[in-house]
Protein backbone atom coordinates (compact mmCIF):
# COMPACT_ATOMS: atom_id res chain seq x y z
CA UNK A 1 0.00 0.00 0.00
CA UNK A 2 2.63 2.29 0.55
CA UNK A 3 4.31 2.44 -3.08
CA UNK A 4 0.92 3.14 -4.05
CA UNK A 5 0.97 6.35 -1.72
CA UNK A 6 4.65 6.90 -3.00
CA UNK A 7 3.75 6.63 -6.60
CA UNK A 8 0.37 9.04 -6.52
CA UNK A 9 2.58 11.20 -4.44
CA UNK A 10 5.40 11.61 -6.83
CA UNK A 11 2.71 11.96 -9.84
CA UNK A 12 0.37 14.63 -8.00
CA UNK A 13 4.09 16.54 -7.47
CA UNK A 14 4.81 16.11 -11.21
CA UNK A 15 1.20 17.51 -12.20
CA UNK A 16 1.33 19.92 -9.73
CA UNK A 17 4.99 21.52 -10.84
CA UNK A 18 4.18 21.31 -14.36
CA UNK A 19 0.96 23.65 -13.92
CA UNK A 20 2.82 26.00 -12.15
CA UNK A 21 5.78 26.16 -14.90
CA UNK A 22 2.42 26.71 -17.41
CA UNK A 23 0.72 28.88 -15.52
CA UNK A 24 3.66 30.77 -14.97
CA UNK A 25 4.67 31.30 -18.51
CA UNK A 26 1.11 32.02 -19.16
CA UNK A 27 0.28 34.56 -16.50
CA UNK A 28 2.75 37.47 -16.30
CA UNK A 29 1.48 41.20 -16.07
CA UNK A 30 3.71 42.07 -19.13
CA UNK A 31 2.24 45.88 -18.96
CA UNK A 32 4.94 48.19 -19.14
CA UNK A 33 4.16 49.98 -16.31
CA UNK A 34 6.91 50.62 -13.53
CA UNK A 35 4.27 51.66 -10.67
CA UNK A 36 3.89 47.14 -10.84
CA UNK A 37 6.40 45.81 -8.91
CA UNK A 38 5.32 42.43 -10.84
CA UNK A 39 5.83 43.78 -14.25
CA UNK A 40 7.76 41.76 -16.66
CA UNK A 41 8.90 41.67 -20.55
CA UNK A 42 8.02 37.50 -19.78
CA UNK A 43 8.34 34.94 -17.50
CA UNK A 44 10.08 32.45 -18.89
CA UNK A 45 13.60 33.12 -16.57
CA UNK A 46 11.09 32.52 -13.89
CA UNK A 47 10.37 29.16 -15.51
CA UNK A 48 14.04 28.23 -15.65
CA UNK A 49 14.75 29.39 -12.36
CA UNK A 50 12.43 27.05 -11.33
CA UNK A 51 13.18 24.00 -13.04
CA UNK A 52 16.38 24.97 -11.71
CA UNK A 53 15.39 24.85 -8.31
CA UNK A 54 13.77 21.69 -8.95
CA UNK A 55 16.39 19.71 -10.87
CA UNK A 56 18.81 20.60 -7.18
CA UNK A 57 16.19 19.84 -5.23
CA UNK A 58 15.18 16.50 -6.96
CA UNK A 59 19.20 15.89 -7.30
CA UNK A 60 20.05 16.50 -3.51
CA UNK A 61 16.78 13.91 -2.61
CA UNK A 62 18.31 11.14 -4.73
CA UNK A 63 21.84 11.50 -5.16
CA UNK A 64 23.14 11.81 -1.89
CA UNK A 65 25.97 9.60 -1.38
CA UNK A 66 29.76 10.52 -2.02
CA UNK A 67 30.12 9.46 -5.43
CA UNK A 68 27.46 11.62 -6.79
CA UNK A 69 29.08 15.16 -5.21
CA UNK A 70 30.58 15.74 -8.70
CA UNK A 71 26.94 15.59 -10.38
CA UNK A 72 26.25 17.37 -8.14
CA UNK A 73 28.82 20.73 -8.55
CA UNK A 74 28.35 20.42 -11.75
CA UNK A 75 24.45 20.82 -11.82
CA UNK A 76 24.47 23.52 -9.28
CA UNK A 77 27.23 25.65 -11.67
CA UNK A 78 25.21 24.73 -14.57
CA UNK A 79 22.06 26.04 -13.22
CA UNK A 80 23.57 28.90 -11.73
CA UNK A 81 25.52 29.73 -15.07
CA UNK A 82 22.65 29.79 -17.14
CA UNK A 83 20.10 31.66 -14.17
CA UNK A 84 22.44 34.31 -14.46
CA UNK A 85 22.66 35.02 -17.98
CA UNK A 86 18.83 34.24 -18.26
CA UNK A 87 17.89 36.84 -15.08
CA UNK A 88 20.88 39.24 -14.91
CA UNK A 89 21.83 39.74 -18.97
CA UNK A 90 18.60 40.06 -20.27
CA UNK A 91 16.74 42.11 -17.62
CA UNK A 92 13.11 40.32 -17.42
CA UNK A 93 11.68 42.76 -15.02
CA UNK A 94 10.46 45.81 -15.54
CA UNK A 95 11.06 47.69 -12.37
CA UNK A 96 14.55 48.58 -11.75
CA UNK A 97 14.89 47.91 -8.25
CA UNK A 98 13.37 44.63 -8.53
CA UNK A 99 15.62 43.55 -11.28
CA UNK A 100 18.53 44.76 -9.53
CA UNK A 101 17.50 42.59 -6.63
CA UNK A 102 17.18 39.20 -8.94
CA UNK A 103 20.31 40.48 -10.49
CA UNK A 104 21.74 40.09 -6.96
CA UNK A 105 20.10 36.94 -6.15
CA UNK A 106 21.09 35.49 -9.37
CA UNK A 107 24.75 36.94 -8.74
CA UNK A 108 25.06 35.59 -5.31
CA UNK A 109 24.35 31.84 -6.76
CA UNK A 110 26.55 32.14 -9.60
CA UNK A 111 29.11 33.29 -6.92
CA UNK A 112 28.45 30.30 -4.40
CA UNK A 113 28.27 27.76 -7.17
CA UNK A 114 31.60 29.03 -8.66
CA UNK A 115 33.02 29.22 -5.16
CA UNK A 116 31.80 25.63 -4.28
CA UNK A 117 33.43 24.41 -7.54
CA UNK A 118 36.80 26.07 -6.73
CA UNK A 119 36.50 24.24 -3.10
CA UNK A 120 35.49 20.72 -4.97
CA UNK A 121 38.74 20.98 -7.33
CA UNK A 122 41.17 21.99 -4.57
CA UNK A 123 39.89 20.33 -1.85
CA UNK A 124 42.52 18.01 -1.20
CA UNK A 125 45.32 20.71 -2.14
CA UNK A 126 44.63 23.80 -1.22
CA UNK A 127 40.89 24.32 0.11
CA UNK A 128 41.87 26.68 3.26
CA UNK A 129 41.27 29.79 1.73
CA UNK A 130 37.77 29.06 -0.60
CA UNK A 131 35.23 29.97 2.32
CA UNK A 132 37.51 33.06 3.21
CA UNK A 133 37.43 33.83 -0.70
CA UNK A 134 33.51 33.17 -0.80
CA UNK A 135 33.23 35.91 2.57
CA UNK A 136 35.08 38.43 1.14
CA UNK A 137 33.50 38.06 -2.50
CA UNK A 138 29.67 38.49 -0.81
CA UNK A 139 29.76 42.13 0.05
CA UNK A 140 32.23 43.06 -3.06
CA UNK A 141 29.53 41.45 -5.43
CA UNK A 142 26.48 42.80 -3.61
CA UNK A 143 28.41 46.65 -3.86
CA UNK A 144 29.21 46.11 -8.16
CA UNK A 145 25.72 44.83 -8.78
CA UNK A 146 23.77 48.07 -6.89
CA UNK A 147 26.25 50.47 -7.91
CA UNK A 148 26.31 49.45 -11.45
CA UNK A 149 24.15 52.09 -13.64
CA UNK A 150 20.16 50.73 -14.06
CA UNK A 151 19.77 50.09 -18.12
CA UNK A 152 17.14 53.48 -17.78
CA UNK A 153 19.54 55.75 -16.72
CA UNK A 154 22.22 54.82 -19.59
CA UNK A 155 19.54 54.91 -22.29
CA UNK A 156 18.41 58.29 -20.69
CA UNK A 157 21.89 59.40 -20.76
CA UNK A 158 22.68 58.74 -24.43
CA UNK A 159 19.42 60.36 -25.65
CA UNK A 160 20.35 63.76 -22.99
CA UNK A 161 24.16 63.60 -24.92
CA UNK A 162 22.65 63.72 -28.41
CA UNK A 163 20.07 66.16 -27.55
CA UNK A 164 22.67 68.21 -25.92
CA UNK A 165 24.70 68.62 -29.27
CA UNK A 166 21.89 70.06 -31.02
CA UNK A 167 21.11 72.74 -28.35
CA UNK A 168 24.45 74.54 -28.12
CA UNK A 169 24.81 77.52 -29.68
Amino acid sequence: MHIFHVTCGIICAIILLFLQYFFSLLYFDGIHNENKYNSKKNSKQLVALQVYETLLIICYIFLDSKDYIAVLVIVYLGGALITFYLIHTLAPFNHPIVQKYWSLFTTLNMWTAIMLTMGYLTEKRIFHGIIYAWAIGLPLMAFIIFWSPLERTSKENSINVNVNKFNTP
